[in-house]
């Protein structure tokens, strides 16, 4: 699974829902469920999950362990 934590105003998370929806990151990712995460909405979830700046991206095992994060805007080609 890949929490993605981003706000409907922020640029940078509008980026990164354009760039996770790119065809070529569609089909490498196809296998992981992507949950969309609004900070101003979910700001608990957001300090559980240590969110320091949005976007912010957290991908979990199938046990729900956290495996790795990544803040800020990545481009298709990352």
């Amino acid at each position: 699974m890949l929490l993605v934590f981003g706000a409907a105003w922020d640029s940078g998370s509008k980026a990164l829902r354009r760039s996770l929806s790119d065809e070529s990151v569609r089909k490498a990712i196809d296998d992981v469920v992507v949950v969309w995460v609004d900070t101003d909405r979910e700001g608990r979830l957001a300090d559980e999950y240590e969110v320091q700046q949005i976007p912010h991206m957290v991908a979990l095992d199938p046990q729900g362990r956290k495996v790795g994060a990544v803040e800020g805007y990545q481009p298709p080609e990352v």
